[in-house]
C-alpha cells in the first residue's frame, strides 16, 4: 500500500496483520454464527437487558403490595411458596 507524503513523494509502508484470521468454515449452529458477529452480541445484550428490567419491575410490583394490606401480602407469599414448590419438584430440593 502506497502512502503519499507531504512533500509529494510516495512511500511504501507494510500492511498491518489482520486482527483475526478469516473463518474458512462456518458452524452449522446458527446461534454460534450469530454470536460470532457484533450484531449477535448486541442482540444478546438487548435480550438480557430486557430480562433484567422485567425482573426489577416484577419485584417492584411485589414489594408495592405492602400498601394493599396484609391479605395482599399473604397472597403474594402463597404464590411465591407455590413457585418454590414447583421449582423444587422440577429441579430437586431447593430448601435445606
Amino acid at each position: 500500500m502506497a502512502t503519499q507524503l507531504l512533500d509529494g513523494t510516495v512511500a511504501d509502508r507494510p500492511r498491518p496483520a489482520p486482527a483475526r484470521k478469516p473463518r474458512l468454515v462456518w458452524s452449522s449452529n446458527p446461534v454460534v454464527v450469530l454470536w460470532g458477529t457484533m450484531v449477535g452480541k448486541k442482540v444478546v445484550m438487548a435480550v438480557t437487558g430486557l430480562v433484567l428490567v422485567g425482573f426489577v419491575i416484577g419485584h417492584m410490583l411485589g414489594n408495592l403490595k405492602i400498601f394493599l394490606g396484609a391479605e395482599a401480602i399473604d397472597d403474594e407469599f402463597t404464590k411465591m411458596t407455590a413457585i418454590l414448590d414447583l421449582r423444587s419438584s422440577v429441579f430437586g430440593s431447593v430448601r435445606e
